[in-house]
């Protein structure tokens, strides 16, 4: 199964509580009004401007383990092949919100208009993820359709440059996908543009399979640790 999917930006709610959190603000700062405007603005912007595409592809487990391989230069051991070879189903996917968000944002930053520019990209990238959550919740209920997907299984995405998964695997990943035809490209130093696209595998089965202690050498420097909080959401330890 390959499948594109085209996404109206206006159907994606986005987690404004998510975007102050990603600008340092926490539940105890008081959001001014100046702040709660250029939230409203940038959310404007974002519908207006933003056109989420998104690519999908099942996998065997034999081609995933060649795509992940890439370079050679994931982390040993590897966590993310090791939960895939557990899985049920393999999807990659690439996502992107276009080449015009993107080119906004520059405009508003060149334009010296650096707060607004600041707080459009973060909330840039909360509706990226609320599309990644969408396309995950599509894939799921067509698994489940096509009885891949029982009672207690749970799917996860894992992207190039995040548990040992070097970032230099979006080459392959994008290859095999043939991501061009939603716009993304790849720099050479495997940076996706535009800049606010996403990729990698959702990796579907019993919930235990990504369920793991973060005491991997890539844990350490990691800043993120969300994985925490998505293995508790399973029913995992956090």
């Amino acid at each position: 199964m390959r499948e594109l999917i085209d996404i109206d930006p206006r159907t994606l709610v986005l987690d404004r509580d998510s975007v102050f959190r990603g600008q340092g603000m926490t539940d105890a700062t008081r959001i001014t009004r100046v702040v709660a405007e250029l939230y409203e603005k940038s959310l404007a912007l974002f519908y207006e401007k933003a056109a989420p595409r998104a690519l999908l592809l099942d996998v065997t487990q034999e081609e995933f383990d060649i795509i992940y391989r890439g370079e050679g230069l994931n982390d040993t051991p590897s966590l993310v092949e090791g939960i895939a070879g557990r899985a049920r189903a393999l999807t990659l996917f690439a996502l992107t919100a276009g080449r015009d968000l993107s080119e906004e944002i520059s405009r508003i930053v060149e334009a010296k208009e650096m707060v607004l520019g600041y707080m459009l990209d973060v909330v840039a990238s909360e509706g990226v993820e609320a599309a990644a959550e969408n396309i995950t919740r599509q894939n799921t209920e067509r698994l489940a359709g096509e009885r891949r997907f029982p009672e207690g299984d749970a799917v996860l995405r894992y992207s190039p440059g995040y548990c040992g998964w070097h970032v230099s695997g979006q080459g392959r990943l994008l290859d095999f996908l043939g991501a061009g035809e939603i716009g993304i490209e790849l720099t050479e130093s495997f940076i996706m543009r535009p800049e606010k696209s996403v990729s990698g595998v959702m990796i579907s089965g019993v919930k235990k399979i990504h369920f793991f202690k973060n005491y991997f050498d890539f844990c350490v420097p990691c800043r993120h640790k969300s994985c925490r909080e998505r293995i508790q959401s399973l029913g995992g330890k956090r």
